[in-house]
């Protein structure tokens, strides 16, 4: 409503789609955080490599940017 914008991510080129959507409850910033620290490792970790050939990940890592803001 305050014309913020949302912002996803896509992680790999997989056939098996994972969507992670945080962030929705302004009061619990877990989730985002979390969600922040995954995309960290799905990039940087030995692992992620064979991950991203068998997985896509979709991550939506702050859904309600507007009540982030204002907590």
């Amino acid at each position: 409503r305050q014309e913020r914008p949302l912002y996803g991510v896509r992680v790999g080129r997989g056939p098996n789609v994972v969507t992670i959507t945080a962030g929705a409850h302004a009061d619990e910033p877990v989730g985002p955080c979390s969600a922040l620290t995954l995309l960290e490792a799905l990039v940087a970790a030995p692992a992620a490599e064979s991950l991203a050939e068998h997985f896509t990940f979709m991550v939506v890592p702050q859904a309600n940017p507007d009540g982030a803001e204002a907590n």
